[in-house]
Formats: C-alpha cells, sequence, structure tokens
C-alpha cells in the first residue's frame, strides 16, 4: 500500500469538558502553557509544543460540532493521549501531579523505538 504524506502545520485535539478552568488547571500542573489567543468562556487552549495543541471546549460549545452525544468518560473511553517525554523519572514525575489532580485514573509507559510515552487515562 503507497503511503500518502499528509501535510500539517498543526494539530488541535478537542476535548469536551464539564469544567473547563479545572481542565486549564490541570495541563498547567503537568508544565503546559495556555494560549490565551485561542481561549475565552467556552474554550481554553493548552500548548503541548509549538504545532500540538489540546482545545478544552465546555460541553456546550463542543455540541456545535457534532451531532453525536458526547461519552461520559466515567463509562466509556474518550480518547488516549499519549505524550513523549524524555525519561522515566519525567514519566513518574507526571504521573504524580496527575495522581493529585483527578480521583480516578489509569497509566501506561509506553518505551518504543527509543522514545519514552506516558499515556494518562482519565
Amino acid at each position: 500500500m503507497e503511503r500518502k504524506e499528509f501535510i500539517t502545520s498543526k494539530i488541535f485535539i478537542n476535548l469536551p469538558v464539564k469544567n473547563l478552568q479545572k481542565s486549564m488547571d490541570f495541563y498547567t500542573k503537568l508544565g503546559f502553557s495556555n494560549n490565551p489567543q485561542f481561549t475565552n468562556e467556552l474554550a481554553a487552549c493548552m500548548v503541548l509544543n509549538e504545532t500540538i495543541f489540546v482545545m478544552h471546549l465546555t460541553y456546550e460549545h463542543f455540541k456545535n460540532f457534532t451531532k453525536k452525544e458526547i461519552a461520559d468518560a466515567q463509562k466509556s473511553t474518550q480518547l488516549l493521549l499519549a505524550i513523549e517525554v524524555e525519561s522515566v523519572e519525567k514519566v513518574k514525575e507526571l504521573v504524580n501531579i496527575a495522581k493529585n489532580q483527578v480521583e480516578k485514573y489509569t497509566w501506561m509507559l509506553l518505551i518504543m523505538g527509543g522514545c519514552i510515552s506516558i499515556v494518562l487515562l482519565i
């Protein structure tokens, strides 16, 4: 199968959130910054790096983009987000921060091809 190159300049991951400020606080404590250019009372843009962003949208705002029901994160998986980090120690640091911020969480450490990734299932 021939692989076609897909050119992107930026990736925006869109998540529905019940509490916009709490979600922003969580990502800030993990070390990510907020882009105020794309942040208001309906949405917040959290910067993972210069090309990857996580958009947190209130449920009401998220519903403007889909006719489907929003997944209940307590009952089903909504998203798996893997973040590459530089060391196992950094993974442990991020997991400890996450443990202090959320009641229920699961995490996985992935080491593939020299990349160390943390997957937080919140």
